[in-house]
């Protein structure tokens, strides 16, 4: 399942400040039409936000780190025809003890995600098992150490399905083929809280994972039409000229990969979970979506590094 983030908060324009076109600006227009949701007696009536989990998918490329994105259906009822990152929601059957777990166990994951040991192994299997079930890569390997391989047998699209419909959870799927967990390939980058404007919520963790690019796959579900591997300026690029429409939180994610020569310099850089809780604010321009200084400054300071003509993009 895909994390459904739409309507307003999925809108993408950019922000005109004294006279000059800021293209990787994080911060997004909200067209008037598209507020209604948040009128403020609506507010105290929005559901509680759902856990989620999505895993930014990482390999190095000849012009540096890669990330994985796939394109959804424009069928999809949520974020159709959008690009996104594997996740979704939390299922029950992802607080299914997992025996075979290599790397940090729940505690350390716990303590760096801000929840209990029980919530942090759920987090990491959804992450784990929609991964799977979206792009075919399963974070997992043999207990005798060796890598998996081929993954596109009719046995391993059997169990994807099954896994896919909730007849089969992650730990009965990893315990029937003997696999562990590998938890030592995903570092804890950040949160987000969808804004109290939309109907539907989630309270999603994104993690960086490591590509085991060893693994022959099926490639994405049939929530997507494709999938392709980026640098993250290329994607913020072509998301500032309109032919990429990610989200906020893709973007921002790939705003904080930018500079990044590789998944090493990812995994060693020292990073605290920080929860990102969108708000909306209002100026002279009209009403725009409202994050954080440090990711309004990140976008700025990197535009002068990607654009340098200040008349736009050169």
């Amino acid at each position: 399942m895909q994390i459904p983030l739409d309507g307003a908060y999925a809108t993408t324009q950019r922000r005109i400040t004294k006279q000059r076109t800021l293209f990787v600006d994080p911060r997004i227009r909200l067209p008037e039409k598209m507020l209604a949701s948040a009128a403020p007696s609506d507010v105290g009536r929005k559901s509680a936000p759902a856990s989620a989990a999505s895993v930014v998918l990482l390999r190095d490329g000849k012009r540096g780190v890669e990330a994985y994105l796939q394109i959804r259906a424009s069928t999809m009822a949520f974020a159709g025809g959008r690009p996104a990152f594997p996740g979704g929601r939390i299922d029950d059957g992802d607080h299914d003890e997992i025996r075979g777990w290599v790397g940090p166990g729940r505690s350390e994951w716990a303590r760096w995600l801000g929840v209990d040991d029980g919530n942090a192994g759920a987090i990491i299997a959804a992450a784990v098992r929609e991964t799977f079930e979206e792009s075919g890569y399963l974070l997992a390997s043999p207990s005798d150490g060796t890598d998996l391989s081929d993954l596109t047998t009719d046995d391993w699209r059997k169990d994807r399905e099954l896994l896919s419909e909730h007849k089969i959870s992650l730990a009965d799927l990893l315990g029937s083929r003997h696999l562990h967990i590998r938890t030592d390939w995903l570092k804890p980058w950040s949160a987000w809280v969808t804004p109290e404007f939309e109907p539907r919520r989630f309270h999603t963790w994104f993690l960086m994972a490591r590509c085991p690019q060893e693994q022959d796959v099926l490639g994405v579900s049939r929530e997507s039409i494709s999938s392709r591997w980026i640098t993250p300026s290329d994607a913020l690029r072509q998301a500032d000229a309109g032919s990429l429409p990610l989200l906020p939180p893709q973007y921002c994610t790939l705003l904080e990969l930018y500079g990044h020569r590789d998944r090493t310099s990812v995994f060693s850089a020292a990073r605290e979970v920080s929860t990102v809780r969108p708000g909306l604010a209002t100026d002279d321009d009209g009403t725009y979506l409202d994050l954080p200084d440090e990711l309004v400054e990140l976008g700025l300071a990197t535009a002068e590094q990607m654009y340098p003509n200040p008349e736009g993009r050169s």
